[in-house]
Parts: structure tokens; sequence; C-alpha cells
């Protein structure tokens, strides 16, 4: 879409769905800053304006209600000029488990805003060594949360380079490693625990 004219807007609309999940991706912009919202069908904000300075994503977004939402480009101060706005459908997480000592898995991301877990059962005490390697994503964040959903590990920032996560269990219980890509970046990644 294009803006043309200083103090013009640009409005886009989607039918949405209770429960649905977008993510909004602004690419390709000639426009120096602008802010873009997402708007609900009572017109109140679900995002409120995000900077792009000239991109932006929006990561995963889930729609309250159904309706007509709205997507807003307000350029900042007079500029002007293009933009490419890609509106994803985002379905569930992947889910699956891995075994301490046994096989590697390779997980898929296809749809930017979806993310991964894997849980593996583990012990207080015990030492475990994550190995994440065959990495197609650009950038994403790997963590091992507790049986609680707090933080065993920290994200960690992993590259297509792969990197090796080690830690000592604190707690006993079923535990997850969570993948989160950043941006609107997706592959695969294997990871052997």
């Amino acid at each position: 879409m294009t803006i043309g004219t200083p103090g013009q807007n640009a409005r886009l609309t989607f039918a949405g769905t209770a429960g649905q999940r977008v993510s909004l991706n602004a690419t390709n912009s000639t426009i120096a800053t602008s802010f873009i919202s997402i708007l609900k069908p009572d017109g109140t904000a679900l995002v409120s304006q995000a900077r792009a300075a000239p991109n932006k994503y929006i990561d995963v977004q889930t729609l309250a209600v159904s309706g007509t939402y709205t997507i807003l480009v307000d350029p900042e101060a007079a500029n002007t000029g293009a933009i490419k706005l890609t509106l994803y459908n985002v379905p569930a997480d992947l889910s699956g488990t891995i075994i301490p000592g046994g096989s590697a898995v390779t997980v898929t991301i296809g749809t930017p805003g979806q993310n991964a877990r894997l849980t593996f059962a583990g012990t207080a005490g015990q030492a475990i060594s994550l190995l994440v390697n065959g990495v197609t994503i650009a950038q994403s964040d790997v963590s091992i949360l507790k049986p609680d959903g707090t933080n065993q590990v920290a994200p960690t920032y992993v590259t297509t380079s792969g990197k090796t996560i080690a830690t000592t269990l604190s707690v006993t219980g079923t535990h997850t490693i969570f993948i989160n890509p950043r941006l609107a970046y997706t592959g695969t990644m294997t990871l052997r625990l």
C-alpha cells in the first residue's frame, strides 16, 4: 500500500474469530517511520501504535472476539511512502516430547509467530546438556522451563550456528524446552538432550 500525502493514514480490515491467533509483518517500507495499530471490532486497540522504523514485526496476538479488525498505518510527522503488510493465521504452537539420552527431535516452525515446546521428565540435581544444531531459523531464543513455568535456563540466543545449553535441574518434574523464533523467522531446528 502507498501513502502519498502527508497526514494520510491507511486502514486495512480483516475478519477475525475469537481465539484465532495472528501475527503481522510490515516490510519493504519506504516510510521513514510510522505507527502500526491493530484495532478490535469495537475500535479499541489490540496492539497500540507499534513503531515501525521503517519495518516492524508484531508477534502473535490472540483475538478475543469475532468480528472485523482493522490494521491502521499512521506515518509519523509528514512521512509518506509504501509499506507491505503480511497478516499470518498462526496455528497452535508445536508440542512434543524429548528423552534425555534418547533420539534427536527435529521441529519445523512454518508460520511467523508459532513457537515450539518439547517436554521431558527431569530430577532435581540431574545434569543435562541440550545440543541445538541443524538450525535454519536465523534467530531464536531457546529456554528451559521448570514444571511451574519459570526459567531453569533463561532465553538463550541461538542462530544457525547452533548452541549447547547445559544446566543442573533444580526440581523434579516435567520440564519444557521452549523455542521462540525472533521476528518473523521460521525454519527447522534439531535438538538432542
